[in-house]
């Protein structure tokens, strides 16, 4: 078997290169074959449910985060989480704040949202929501990057009627996922 080497590959005529029928272009790793928006690779955690967690107004990490090391330096994350919540209501709704907070070579939010918990129908009961989101981030290096959830509860007076339960209900499962996409 021969080896060619090339740098480039160029039609001779027309726009399209092709691979014949019964043949496989074969990578040897996997990033040697990438193509914008190609996933190059993908993370993936689970966090079990446990027992009730409450918030501060501080933000407070959940322990569902996973960790990605990009092979490109201008990638963008995609990531997706799911997490089941207790919102206590209290005498009035309550609001929490959820973020994916980044840390790597740069400490930065890559999302932010809020939540108000409902008063349950069921006196004395609060609602469990599954809370989840995507986010899109942008690296600027390849150096690891650990993506967060944390939770806290809103601040100020008509936001502190109940308790933000973030590990709450036994038998849930949190999920969090993170691609790199290629650009």
């Amino acid at each position: 078997m021969s080896t060619l080497f090339v740098n480039n590959l160029n039609t001779a005529t027309g726009t399209t290169i092709t691979i014949p029928t019964g043949k496989t272009l074969v990578g040897t790793d996997n990033s040697s074959i990438v193509a914008p928006g190609m996933v190059v690779q993908y993370q993936h955690t689970t966090l079990a449910g446990g027992s009730d967690t409450s918030t501060t107004t501080s933000f407070t990490d959940t322990g569902n985060q996973v960790t990605i090391t990009p092979k490109f330096s201008n990638s963008k994350i995609f990531g997706i989480f799911s997490h089941v919540m207790r919102i206590g209501h209290g005498t009035s709704h309550t609001r929490a704040d959820l973020r994916v907070l980044v840390t790597g070579d740069v400490s930065d939010e890559a999302y932010i949202s809020n939540f108000v918990g409902e008063e349950s129908q069921d006196a004395g009961k609060d609602p469990i929501n599954n809370y989840g989101g995507s986010f899109t981030y942008t690296v600027a290096s390849t150096a690891a990057k650990t993506f967060k959830l944390q939770f806290r509860k809103a601040s100020g007076s008509a936001n502190e009627a109940g308790s933000i339960y973030y590990k709450w209900y036994t038998g849930t499962t949190h999920t969090f996922t993170v691609m790199e996409i290629a650009q």
